[in-house]
């Protein structure tokens, strides 16, 4: 058997007086001592394809509870109210697209639209984190738990972001993967 790819697909909601969806994952080549995973959550994993579908129903059922729609995904909302977050343009830029490739799959047109928390950063703040960490240290917190653990990642960005507009920051799509499309194809939520 090959060696196993590790891709953490999550969900986790933050609700900074609107609510923010956020899609954090965490990519490495094997199970190593330097990531929080665990084997026997690397084991009790499924494909790539079946998470997918997983999330793609969870989403859809999440977005009609509570009646909110992603960029370019409805005529009458074109920029939805709602969006993916992330720290970067690794996760969904390049991670994601590459993994999809890679395995012939094809990437769900929602993916294309996100907003990378660390280029709002940059902006507001006039400041450059060297990393992650650095970032929530500058604006006076601390980074709760462990690192590269998706979920808490999530949870951590969550909080910066609540910071953030706390400090008057404003939050919209920094990356469309489709910029001259209005709507994106072939996605039914």
């Amino acid at each position: 058997m090959g060696e196993r790819s590790i891709f953490e697909l999550l969900m986790y909601a933050e609700d900074c007086s609107t609510f923010w969806l956020d899609a954090g994952s965490a990519g490495a080549a094997k199970l190593t001592t330097a990531t929080p995973l665990q084997q026997k959550t690397v084991d009790g994993g499924v494909p790539l394809q079946t998470a997918l579908m997983m999330f793609h129903e969870w989403l859809r059922k999440e977005l009609r509870a509570r009646n909110l729609t992603l960029p370019k995904m409805n005529k009458s909302n074109v920029l939805g109210n709602c969006a993916f977050v992330t720290w970067t343009d690794w996760d969904f830029g390049i991670c994601l697209a590459k993994k999809c490739t890679r395995k012939r799959m094809c990437k769900a047109a929602y993916f294309n639209q996100w907003i990378d928390v660390r280029a709002i950063y940059r902006s507001w703040y006039k400041y450059r984190p060297c990393n992650f960490s650095d970032a929530l240290s500058h604006v006076g917190l601390a980074f709760e738990r462990r690192a590269h653990s998706g979920i808490d990642d999530a949870k951590n960005l969550g909080a910066l972001m609540c910071t953030m507009v706390s400090d008057g920051a404003l939050f919209s799509i920094t990356k469309d993967l489709t910029p001259y499309q209005q709507l994106n194809a072939n996605c039914i939520l």
